[in-house]
């Protein structure tokens, strides 16, 4: 297959350094925009999720202390063994969201008033969601650890890394990294349009919301890698050998344990981290996502897995490790295009300080584990298991509503 002509006249040049400076000035003006704008607004859903948090803690809290009938095995599912522990973490989120700026610093840990609980673990208002959620997660976790041996080993051996997708010589690392740049920032402008327009119809409330959603998601995902896929690999063939994409390798047995088992190392590098940053003194409730999943019901936790677990996996993967990492690999080399794809990969979710390094540190395993398989789908697969795992604690923590109406 042919490749378009290089432009390489003094023009092209100019014309690519007025499209960063008018990027960077758009993007900067977005920046402010958000801050002075949205700041108020930002802060009250931060201090939103930050009392729902407060509040499952509290929850656990009163099972453990006051029904010592309920089994020790539900609070454990969730991550807890005692109620000493669960009164640490509580005071640590209380730090976490006064150093944050959603809560004022002299704040300090308030039981909640429990005396309103029908007695009896098995009437607690979370019960069954928790023992979804957690349940699930806990399954999922203990299935992938026998295979995370498997995994290692298959990344660590073999006969080294796969060589870079071909063509790669034709990319220039700029141009690339524009188009990423620019796709990701109309469909940024596009997204948002989809919002606006739709926040006032009728159909945009409970699960349609959700939904509606899920659409702007999947303008935000999709056309960045559709844009990359129309100006630099011009073929559906040669899109699925660039990246490993057939479905012949999906469907390897190999393959699916490799997933399985990378999400089980990073399930144990997660928990690492998350004790790291309790050790910091503080837990940001700002890394515990989707807020959109606040008082969702059964249909939004649907919408929001369609998302989180499919859209953005798929988009994401293909975009960052595919498109970006690939095209500057020629240029900065294997682990210079790693870090500086993955630092820009760590930006783009803006968490706090600590959720912005572990999503930095995570493109970095992917992109590990792409020059290892040439192929992207093993990182998929890690993607989404951890989208999902975290998708489900969030709907636990957030949500309300009763699973089923």
């Amino acid at each position: 297959m042919r490749l378009p002509p290089q432009d390489t006249s003094p023009a092209r040049g100019k014309r690519l350094t007025a499209a960063w400076v008018l990027g960077a000035l758009l993007l900067s003006a977005s920046a402010v925009l958000h801050h002075f704008t949205w700041k108020q607004q930002t802060s009250a859903v931060d201090q939103a999720l930050f009392l729902r948090y407060v509040d499952r803690l509290e929850e656990a809290h009163h099972v453990l202390t006051t029904h010592p009938e309920a089994p020790r095995w539900w609070v454990w599912i969730l991550g807890y063994s005692d109620p000493g522990e669960i009164l640490e973490e509580r005071e640590l989120a209380y730090r976490g969201a006064g150093a944050a700026g959603f809560l004022p610093l002299e704040a300090g840990p308030t039981p909640g008033d429990r005396a309103t609980l029908a007695p009896g673990h098995g009437e607690h208002p979370h019960f069954f969601r928790a023992l979804l959620a957690g349940g699930i997660n806990a399954l999922v976790l203990a299935l992938s650890l026998p295979f995370a041996v498997f995994a290692w080993r298959s990344l660590t051996s073999g006969p080294g890394p796969a060589p870079a997708p071909p063509r790669t010589r034709h990319w220039k690392s700029g141009a690339v990294l524009a188009t990423v740049f620019w796709s990701l920032l109309v469909a940024q402008l596009l997204a948002g349009l989809v919002s606006a327009l739709t926040a006032g119809l009728p159909v945009v409330a409970g699960a349609g919301a959700a939904w509606i959603d899920s659409l702007s998601y999947l303008i935000l995902q999709g056309l960045p890698v559709l844009w990359c896929a129309m100006v630099w690999l011009p073929g559906k063939r040669h899109f699925v050998r660039a990246f490993g994409l057939g479905s012949a390798r999906l469907r390897q047995p190999a393959t699916l344990a490799l997933g399985f088992g990378l999400f089980g190392i990073d399930s144990l590098a997660n928990i690492g981290l998350y004790e790291l940053e309790k050790a910091s003194g503080g837990i940001d409730t700002r890394d515990f996502l989707p807020a959109t999943l606040i008082d969702a019901g059964f249909p939004g936790l649907l919408a929001e897995l369609f998302s989180s677990a499919v859209v953005a996996p798929v988009g994401e993967e293909i975009l960052f490790r595919g498109f970006l990492f690939t095209g500057l690999r020629g240029r900065l080399g294997t682990w210079g295009a790693a870090l500086f794809s993955s630092l820009i990969f760590g930006s783009l979710h803006p968490y706090s300080w600590f959720g912005v390094g572990a999503i930095t540190l995570f493109g970095l395993f992917a992109c590990w584990i792409f020059v290892r398989t040439g192929s992207l789908w093993p990182g998929i697969l890690l993607h989404a298991l951890s989208n999902f795992s975290v998708t489900l604690f969030c709907w636990y923590v957030y949500s309300d509503l009763p699973l089923f109406p």
